[in-house]
């Protein structure tokens, strides 16, 4: 049985960053949640800090990239005001572990793993060096070696590619390249998001379908869902498409008021939806443009004062 552990943020910033020269067993940890051989979790805080950090070095769309790539792998650990009350009745002195060994302990986890343990000092729960935790995994999973073809996207190479796509955003994706099975980088099948039959996801007699992660705000109150693309292509080469919009993660339902929107090249607003109460799902009809070779579209995300964009051409 696979063990579920909450990874301390500084773990990973160990992972993109080197910041102490204990990058070794740091993407030992990642790999090993890349894998799937344990199953890990992060708070919500945790994901801030990481945000905040490569805001610094880098800018706001590096930090955007990064910790969507964190997301996609690695669970998020939601909080809530009662949450936050026990963390700060913690008999820790240091407020983000007080939140993360909190958290752990809620969701019934087997431990945290970290590379400050004196930051836990006191804690009536597993606390485990990354060193120490893959000696616990060798034992109890027999895991002898950190298993996968491909290295670990190191800090140099994660945060290099972060950089390369953040530079690259502005360009539309090219969504006729999809049915020669050229696809963006970013854009996964849904499967590898929900891990279910694409039918499930209520659509009918699609060529091509892709989805991406989306993360709306980096605050306590920021939520994860995946955009989904769903492409038919006609006898006379024209294309239908329609957009959705899942929830994600911990996120059973989508925020309420959280809207979807399909933008022409005018700027005009063609076509929309809006999530109610206890929606799992949005989606638009669908669509096509006529007559126009190359026409592009932008699909925007709004949740309050948080927005994203994705542009496309045909």
């Amino acid at each position: 049985m696979k063990m579920k552990i909450l990874v301390d943020a500084d773990v990973l910033l160990e992972v993109l960053l080197n910041r102490n020269g204990l990058v070794d067993d740091a993407e030992k940890i990642w790999k090993l949640t890349q894998n799937r051989q344990i199953e890990a979790y992060i708070t919500e805080i945790g994901l801030d800090k990481i945000y905040s950090f490569c805001t610094e070095l880098a800018d706001s769309d590096v930090a955007y990239k990064i910790v969507t790539s964190i997301q996609a792998i690695v669970s998020r650990c939601s909080l809530n005001r009662t949450l936050i009350e026990q963390a700060r009745l913690s008999k820790l002195e240091d407020f983000e572990s007080a939140v993360e060994l909190t958290c752990a302990k809620e969701m019934e986890l087997d431990g945290v793993v970290t590379l400050n343990v004196p930051s836990f000092a006191g804690a009536d729960f597993r606390v485990w060096l990354v060193n120490e935790l893959l000696e616990v995994l060798k034992e109890k999973q027999g895991i002898k070696e950190i298993i996968g073809s491909d290295p670990i996207e190191a800090s140099y190479s994660l945060f290099e590619k972060a950089n390369s796509l953040s530079k690259a955003q502005n360009l539309p994706v090219k969504l006729r390249q999809w049915f020669e099975n050229v696809i963006e980088e970013g854009w996964q099948t849904a499967e590898e998001f929900f891990g279910k039959p694409e039918v499930s996801l209520g659509f009918r007699n699609a060529n091509v379908r892709r989805a991406k992660l989306l993360q709306l705000g980096t605050q306590l109150v920021s939520c994860s869902v995946v955009l989904i693309i769903d492409l038919t292509r006609e006898a006379d080469q024209k294309v239908r498409i329609r957009v959705q919009v899942r929830s994600f993660g911990n996120d059973i339902f989508l925020p309420k008021g959280l809207k979807l929107m399909v933008v022409d090249d005018a700027g005009e607003t063609f076509l929309n939806a809006s999530s109610g109460s206890a929606e799992r799902l949005i989606q638009t009809e669908q669509f096509q443009f006529v007559d126009q070779p190359e026409e592009e579209f932008t699909v925007k995300v709004v949740l309050g004062e948080n927005s994203v964009t994705e542009d496309f051409v045909i």
